[in-house]
């Protein structure tokens, strides 16, 4: 810690004002040398070494006369000022003087600059040398005071000398003046280091007490005789004692046990610095607790002592043992995973992905030891096809940007050629900020993709043979509806014909007229129920086109329901196959009945809307909509069969709805539509 001179503390600032040769207060500015640091502690200082015994030395002191002296005066005489300036310039100094006269002058000259030396005429006017002492120690206590008077008496001067004067001169006698001056210098330079020494110390052991109060690590000393001589909080309460020692008591250590451990650091000390010395020590309170300890002698001595910092290992030990449990149940369990446990390194945005681990179920699904791949991180990679890979790096993005769980299936090459399908599931962790953690599981699917391969097969297969029954049912229907119009249809006309007949011929008996009224009527309702066999079989409307049919089926079930129905297109002239017409008829239909059985609606709306590309057909309604799980109801076969007549052509079906808010049924079908695969097989079949 460096101290600061008399003639550098002069110097810290630039000079504002100077005598003139008769003097008189004159602005200036002289040049100074460069300012020296101010006291405080430097990075040196704060090392406490060698049992804090040693302090910084003070910097090196340049030539006192290496600079212009700066000299206040406190003088009522310009007579006395003048003989005082000559008497320094004739013992060889060229200074820098001003003089003051009272207690405001004083203080404004040294507010505004940093002198030397102050000398003062003993009695003044207005003022005294006391009076000056006591305003320049309240500027600066070091600055060297000096009283200069023509006549003072023993006493007077003894006491000036008791209250801090530097020395005092009679004014007729002025050769002593520059040794006096010097002497003074001198002495303030010396109580400038030792205040400087003395703050350095006192830092030092505040600095010292602060990091031992302060320091979460126990810090202990022990003596020659293996007393503790110095504890702090942290040591306190690590060792669960509670009295803190005060400064030059020592303890003995009362336990066996925790004497052994001291008397193994001391013997270990001997051949240096104890780096990582562990031991059980016994607390306070009986309690077994695992240490750490560092230690290092405090002197060259053997009996010097040593000062011990402790740590206590006993919750980590504790975790060493759980993690080690952790580790091998993780390893018995991942060992026994069907699929393989895995971290993954990902850097999306350069393509870079590694796995560092593997757990022992990577030799059974990629063919690959875990050690193979820990040679080569990038390994897994390469067992993807480009396809897959471009997809899981689409993936990878994907769960980091969104926070999402990454999630995919993907397939690979093993070591042996043959293919798999892998499912990868894996959480994401920012390891910094191009670099992801991926912790997760890849499991083998391959034969549930095969098993789903093989029941989409068999849906498609099942939803073909659907539409296949439903053409046929539609055949079956326009044909027996065809035998009902033509058979039955033109015997009940024929049988009509022959009533009339009867009417005429044998009407004027009343019995026979009644009798042939009757059939008359039993045959008209044969005829309805035909027509209406007919029309449900196969509805004649569907040659006029899918706008008329509907449109029709929308007045017929407003007028037997009595519920309002809308219907709305954009092309009247709409031309479908008939597959599609009847299809969009009966999913109509559908939508009808289960309106008037569960929805309790008043209104309901339909709109049909064609596109050069598709046809889509919305029915909504105002009735009591759906509640969750209705669609999912086992005896829901109108609502399957309205999916299964849509999806055979190609198109999507939709049912939505709110409990209370209706309920909206929409399908969309494309127009031109491609040949079903193994349509003929079906035809084909007996």
């Amino acid at each position: 810690m460096g101290c600061i001179r008399t003639d550098d503390y002069s110097r810290m600032r630039p000079t504002k004002s100077n005598e003139n040769d008769h003097g008189f207060a004159a602005n200036s500015i002289q040049d100074s040398p460069a300012p020296v640091a101010e006291a405080g502690m430097s990075s040196a200082g704060l090392g406490i070494t060698g049992r804090f015994k040693t302090l910084t030395a003070a910097a090196g002191e340049p030539d006192a006369r290496s600079a212009p002296m700066r000299i206040l005066c406190v003088e009522d005489s310009d007579t006395d000022f003048e003989l005082l300036r000559f008497a320094l310039r004739s013992a060889g100094l060229q200074p820098v003087t001003r003089r003051v006269e009272d207690e405001r002058g004083m203080r404004e000259a040294l507010s505004q600059d940093a002198w030397d030396v102050v000398i003062s005429d003993h009695n003044l006017p207005q003022f005294s040398s006391a009076e000056a002492m006591r305003v320049l120690r309240e500027f600066e206590p070091d600055t060297p005071f000096l009283i200069v008077s023509g006549a003072i008496g023993e006493d007077a001067a003894v006491a000036a000398m008791h209250s801090g004067a530097d020395d005092y001169l009679m004014k007729h006698s002025l050769k002593r003046l520059a040794p006096a001056i010097e002497r003074a210098l001198a002495a303030a330079t010396e109580r400038r280091r030792r205040r400087a020494a003395t703050a350095e110390l006192r830092a030092s052991l505040d600095y010292l007490r602060t990091v031992l109060t302060a320091s979460p690590v126990a810090i202990i000393t022990f003596d020659g005789r293996l007393h503790i001589t110095l504890f702090n909080a942290a040591a306190e309460e690590l060792f669960g004692d509670g009295h803190p020692l005060q400064v030059g008591r020592s303890r003995p250590v009362e336990n066996p046990s925790n004497l052994r451990v001291l008397e193994r650091l001391r013997d270990a000390v001997q051949m240096g610095p104890v780096r990582n010395f562990e031991d059980t020590w016994y607390r306070a309170d009986g309690q077994a607790r695992d240490f750490s300890f560092a230690a290092a002698r405090l002197g060259s001595d053997e009996g010097d002592g040593a000062v011990v910092f402790v740590a206590d290992n006993t919750e980590q030990k504790r975790a060493e043992l759980a993690q080690r449990e952790t580790e091998t149940r993780f390893a018995a369990i991942s060992a026994n995973l069907p699929g393989v446990v895995f971290q993954m390194l990902a850097r999306p945005a350069q393509r870079v992905l590694l796995m560092p681990y593997v757990s022992a179920g990577s030799t059974g699904l990629f063919g690959i030891a875990p050690t193979e791949f820990f040679k080569d991180p990038a390994r897994f990679v390469a067992l993807l096809d480009a396809h897959d890979r471009d997809e899981l790096f689409a993936a990878l993005e994907l769960a980091i940007r969104q926070g999402h769980v990454l999630e995919g299936q993907w397939q690979i090459r093993r070591a042996d050629g043959t293919r798999r399908w892998i499912q990868l599931s894996a959480t994401a962790r920012e390891a910094n900020s191009e670099n992801w953690l991926f912790d997760g599981i890849i499991t083998d699917i391959t034969a549930q993709k095969e098993t789903e391969r093989e029941l989409t097969r068999s849906r498609e297969e099942l939803r073909e043979l659907t539409a296949h029954i439903e053409s046929l049912k539609e055949a079956e229907r326009r044909a027996v509806a065809r035998e009902i119009h033509d058979d039955i249809g033109s015997t009940l006309a024929r049988m009509k014909a022959d009533l009339a007949w009867l009417s005429r011929r044998f009407g004027d008996t009343p019995e026979v007229a009644a009798k042939l009224a009757g059939m008359t009527q039993l045959a008209d309702g044969a005829v309805q129920t035909a027509n209406r066999i007919v029309q449900a079989l196969r509805p004649g409307i569907l040659d006029y086109g899918i706008a008329p049919a509907l449109e029709w089926q929308a007045k017929d079930f407003a007028s037997h329901n009595g519920i309002a129905v809308t219907f709305e297109t954009n092309d009247e002239d709409l031309a479908l196959d008939i597959e599609q017409s009847t299809a969009l008829f009966r999913v109509f239909q559908e939508s009808l009945t289960n309106i008037s059985k569960y929805a309790r609606a008043s209104r309901v709306e339909t709109e049909l809307f064609a596109t050069p590309t598709s046809v889509t057909l919305e029915v909504r309604d105002n009735g009591n909509g759906l509640a969750a799980g209705d669609l999912m109801k086992p005896t829901s076969f109108g609502i399957r069969g309205m999916m299964e007549r849509v999806r055979a052509l190609g198109g999507w079906l939709d049912i939505s709805g709110q409990a209370g808010h209706g309920t909206t049924v929409m399908l969309s079908i494309p127009r031109q539509r491609s040949p079903a695969p193994n349509a003929t097989s079906f035809e084909s079949q007996p």
